[in-house]
């Protein structure tokens, strides 16, 4: 299979997001992938019966209709996914074992935002894009390979899921306040088998939370190394890339992870971007693009998560209001986007075989013939079935083109999220980055995002000498 070919591949993952929020809407009587018929509803509050239900939309914004919905493992998970009130959680000690009925979004959003009762803002949860609204991630699904259960590792935030896709691990780690780790990664074990690796990124790359990755600081450059490698055909092995997580007052520098509330379009102009780079590149008929998101980030989703194998027997634990809820890291978290990109991939392949993220290092070790990093990748499936093709196709794409931006650009996000405090804690923990925000931060929740940015950006800039 095509899969043999491939000698490079190249990971971009954004944030927070899901499925039908996102791809949902692609769905057709030629095109049936499992997404949205336009009559999928979520009730207004699942413990009312009989329930007030909203209906989903083709009509979400770029901006400034979704406000950085909970996407925690509690209360956020278990209030999307089963439906589960407060007091309901306050009563359970273990994560459920059991399949969801992903009846809370609108009940969660709501009551995150003006408790109760629940105010206009929480049907804004429903609102989905249109295909057309989207042309870069939307275009790429139908010229390529898109994969309709691919599942976030973890029922949580950013951080654990993001170390999955590293791992197939997160350490025994749920979310909660910055952590790093120790583990080994899938860097280490191509380092090993003297593969070459490279984390590209924006402002901070929230990879170098993997202590075992410190002593590569080669191995970390920023984006336009990227292009400059994709145009001169020297890619390695394995490129993860990183998006912009925060809103610099700069044009061209805004935020392109797409983490509401960030403008969705600064996220398209991404992905076409990296897309132009590798199609242009002398090593595209080597190559494979995956584009792919960390978690759900709170978004409405109908695809219930299963069950899986926990990756090495540890567990962790989440709370609501100082209760705390275990959790065996044996239950995936909610779907996500997932677009594969690669010659020898048949234009319009639809693929709905389960993988999560540790699915990414579980393809890698097959293809470059790697020992596994845990038993969650060894068990995981790998996305080489989509290289259906013996020869690459010559009708792809040349070039994309995302939507326009308009000018002047939308307002920037007044306060911080906890993924970009995170990343400002591992900017701070950074070996001769200034403690000073760190404790700034700590007394003002509504530090401004350039600043903030910037400062991100210079400590990591200093940490890697570049």
């Amino acid at each position: 299979m095509g899969i043999d070919k491939i000698k490079h591949f190249v990971v971009l993952m954004l944030e927070n997001r899901s499925f039908d929020h996102m791809l949902g809407f692609l769905k057709s009587p030629s095109y049936p992938i499992d997404g949205l018929t336009g009559a999928e509803v979520n009730p207004v509050d699942p413990h009312v019966k009989p329930p007030e239900l909203v209906r989903v939309s083709k009509d979400a914004a770029y901006y400034g209709d979704i406000n950085n919905p909970s996407h925690s493992m509690v209360p956020g998970a278990l209030a999307q996914l089963f439906g589960m009130s407060y007091d309901e959680i306050m009563k359970i000690d273990t994560y459920p074992h059991t399949q969801p009925a992903n009846n809370g979004f609108v009940y969660d959003y709501a009551m995150q935002n003006d408790p109760p009762p629940p105010p206009t803002i929480g049907p804004n949860i429903m609102k989905c894009f249109s295909p057309g609204a989207l042309p870069a991630l939307a275009g790429l699904a139908k010229q390529f390979a898109i994969c309709d259960h691919w599942f976030s590792s973890v029922p949580g935030p950013t951080w654990p899921n993001r170390w999955f896709a590293h791992a197939a691990s997160s350490d025994g780690y749920c979310g909660g306040s910055a952590r790093t780790s120790t583990i080994k990664t899938i860097y280490n074990l191509l380092s090993a088998a003297g593969l070459s690796w490279m984390v590209y990124f924006h402002d901070v790359p929230q990879t170098l939370s993997l202590l075992a990755l410190w002593d590569d600081k080669p191995n970390f450059q920023f984006i336009d190394k990227f292009l400059e490698d994709a145009q001169s055909g020297h890619l390695p092995a394995y490129s993860f890339i990183e998006p912009r997580y925060f809103d610099i007052d700069s044009p061209g520098h805004r935020a392109n992870d797409q983490h509401p509330p960030h403008d969705v379009r600064f996220g398209e102009e991404l992905i076409a971007t990296v897309y132009n780079a590798v199609r242009s590149s002398p090593q595209w008929n080597e190559t494979a693009l995956v584009i792919l998101y960390d978690e759900h980030g709170g978004m409405f989703d109908h695809a219930a998560p299963g069950v899986t194998v926990s990756p090495d027997g540890k567990t962790g634990s989440d709370d609501l209001n100082g209760h705390f809820i275990s959790f065996l890291f044996n239950c995936l978290g909610a779907r996500v986007p997932a677009v594969v990109v690669s010659p020898y991939i048949a234009a319009g392949t639809i693929c709905s075989t389960v993988f999560d993220h540790s699915s990414i290092p579980a393809t890698i070790e097959k293809r470059f013939r790697l020992p596994h990093l845990s038993a969650r990748d060894a068990q995981a499936k790998t996305f080489d079935v989509l290289f259906t093709l013996n020869t690459p196709r010559t009708d792809t794409p040349s070039k994309i083109l995302p939507p326009a931006i308009p000018k002047p650009e939308p307002p920037m996000q007044a306060e911080l999220s906890d993924a970009q405090f995170a990343l400002l804690d591992l900017a701070d923990s950074f070996p001769g980055s200034h403690p000073k925000l760190l404790r700034e931060k700590a007394m003002n929740s509504r530090r401004s995002e350039p600043e903030a940015g910037a400062y991100a950006a210079a400590a990591t800039q200093r940490f890697l000498g570049q």
